[in-house]
């Protein structure tokens, strides 16, 4: 299947600083950066941009930006279904500007009215997709490894925290579809599981060496109720939280 529409594009030239606040939209957009510096915040990460980089945000998402030298931008907004592409939120580079070049077609193709402007129109915006799925499959296979101990240190040192694993994702820069997977391929169990077990753990020393109450446990570990952590901890190891500490009393 190929079906593309563009609805916008424009291209942006500013001198002075700006800052866009937290938005939305709603449809897919790319935002190319082709001079200038600045930072994009998406799912609680900020993650730098240069000239020749752009981002990709999927609709819905809420982003911002900030610009704070003079800039020049080409953001269009539009929607797509092209089989075995799907594109990933992140800021990418495009070194070679082949984007750019496709980019730039695809203004004059939007803003003409010639023979067959829609057709023209969706074949082009259909060549920026693949171009830019490609400059995000590069970076893919240009990523050095993640320090999964520093993900894991982090993890154990907020245990009690939620744990925002969309925003720990983008800024390692995966998306946190593809960062899940990995994680789970490296240790087996998916983030939620490791979290959960992490949390379960110190429950048990917190239970066995501490006079907390039940429910000060429940929140000391990251757990939103009394209810919740017992329901959980039970499950995890087939006995209330009240009975495991009954049962290592003598460790107090």
């Amino acid at each position: 299947m190929l079906d593309c529409t563009l609805h916008k594009i424009v291209n942006i030239h500013h001198t002075n600083p700006i800052e866009i606040k937290t938005h939305t939209h709603a449809h897919d957009e790319i935002t190319y950066f082709v001079s200038g510096e600045g930072s994009i915040r998406m799912h609680g990460a900020t993650v730098p941009y240069k000239s020749n980089t752009f981002a990709f945000f999927k609709a819905g998402t809420l982003h911002s930006e900030n610009d704070p030298m003079p800039c020049n931008i080409i953001w269009l907004h539009f929607d797509y279904a092209i089989d075995g592409i799907a594109l990933e939120e992140g800021v990418y580079e495009d070194i070679d500007k082949t984007l750019l070049l496709i980019l730039k077609k695809l203004k004059n193709a939007f803003c003409s009215q010639g023979p067959y402007h829609g057709k023209l129109t969706e074949s082009i915006l259909a060549e920026a997709i693949i171009a830019s799925a490609a400059k995000q499959s590069e970076r893919e296979h240009s990523k050095s490894e993640i320090d999964w101990e520093a993900v894991t240190d982090y993890i154990d040192n907020n245990i009690g925290k939620p744990v925002d694993f969309r925003a720990l994702a983008f800024e390692y820069g995966y998306s946190y579809d593809r960062f899940r997977h990995i994680f789970k391929e490296a240790f087996g169990i998916s983030l939620y599981a490791y979290l959960t077990r992490q949390r379960i753990q110190l429950s048990k020393e917190l239970l066995k060496r501490t006079n907390l109450s039940i429910t000060d446990v429940a929140f000391e570990c990251g757990f939103t109720s009394s209810s919740q952590f017992s329901n959980i901890f039970k499950a995890h190891t087939q006995i209330t939280p009240k009975a495991y500490r009954y049962a290592h009393k003598t460790e107090f």
